[in-house]
């Protein structure tokens, strides 16, 4: 199943998000007094913007999976499972065939 070209587009404008938050976050940080780890508020901001991000993904990527499971289930239900499909391809190839001569 390919993604399709609205998908390929979130995917990319989610990434340069990440991107840009990444580099703030790089900013936010800074060594202090005692070369102790220092954050700044908008550093800590940068990572709950992609903590969302990163939640959102996880929603979007639940979402597809259960319409695959879907489809998975309508098409076994339509079609059969891979027993009754190899059956029919294999009945539909002896009727082309036609009669095996004795």
């Amino acid at each position: 199943m390919s993604m399709g070209p609205a998908l390929a587009h979130l995917g990319a404008a989610v990434g340069r998000k990440l991107l840009r938050a990444r580099a703030r976050l790089r900013r936010g940080f800074s060594l202090g007094i005692a070369g102790r780890l220092t954050t700044s508020f908008a550093a800590v901001a940068v990572l709950a913007i992609a903590a969302n991000v990163m939640i959102g993904l996880i929603k979007v990527t639940n979402y597809l999976l259960d319409r695959q499971l879907q489809r998975l289930e309508q098409d076994f239900l339509q079609e059969g499972g891979l027993r009754e499909r190899m059956t029919r391809a294999r009945l539909a190839a002896r009727s082309r065939q036609g009669p095996k001569p004795i």
